[in-house]
């Protein structure tokens, strides 16, 4: 329900304002695959260009539809922020889910073909991959590879292209790493 909702305030008059300048990159360069010429890698290529592109071939070009799979990238946000939450308690989750659903803030930046419209999601779910990565009670090494080899491949894929997209808004999520380090060593110490 609070993902149709928060859907239904982001797609509201979603082309109703004109693109801001730095949409153009992501757009001039959505066109031209369009017209057949190859993308050149520029920053946040794979993450916000490409899903453009791929809208534009599903809906026509148009601002609504260059918007439409940013709007909807967002809105999966909701999802790891409501099991960040729940981690305390599900009412803290469904209160985060909420709070992120009806946030101006985040349908503001959603509504936009910019890169700030992906980092809640990219964010929350290297959160919730890295904070399971810290349960390692009771388990062996190899049992704890196997019962996280998703979470594992995720996490290193995502790091990966932090990695590989340098110039990425999104490798501020690397900070996010650096802290289950810490965090890992700190646990590991206590053992």
């Amino acid at each position: 329900v609070l993902f149709v909702i928060g859907l239904g305030l982001r797609l509201y008059n979603l082309d109703g304002f004109p693109p801001h300048v730095d949409e153009y990159a992501h757009t001039e360069q959505a066109l031209s695959m369009l017209a057949g010429k190859p993308g050149d890698y520029d920053r946040s290529f794979a993450t916000v260009t490409v899903p453009i592109y791929l809208s534009f071939l599903a809906f026509g070009v148009s601002v609504w539809a260059g918007r439409f799979p940013l709007v909807l990238m967002n809105m999966l946000a909701i999802f790891p922020v409501y099991f960040l939450g729940r981690r305390v308690h599900k009412s803290i989750g469904l209160i985060c889910a909420a709070l992120y659903a009806s946030s101006p803030w985040m349908i503001a930046s959603s509504r936009t073909m910019r890169e700030y419209a992906i980092v809640p999601l990219f964010s929350y779910i290297s959160a919730l991959l890295l904070l399971e990565l810290l349960n390692w009670e009771g388990l062996t090494i190899p049992a704890y590879f196997r019962k996280n080899k998703y979470r594992l491949l995720a996490s290193a894929l995502i790091f990966g292209y932090l990695i590989f997209d340098h110039k990425s808004t999104l490798k501020s999520i690397l900070l996010l790493y650096g802290i289950l380090f810490i965090l890992a060593i700190l646990k590991a110490a206590r053992s």
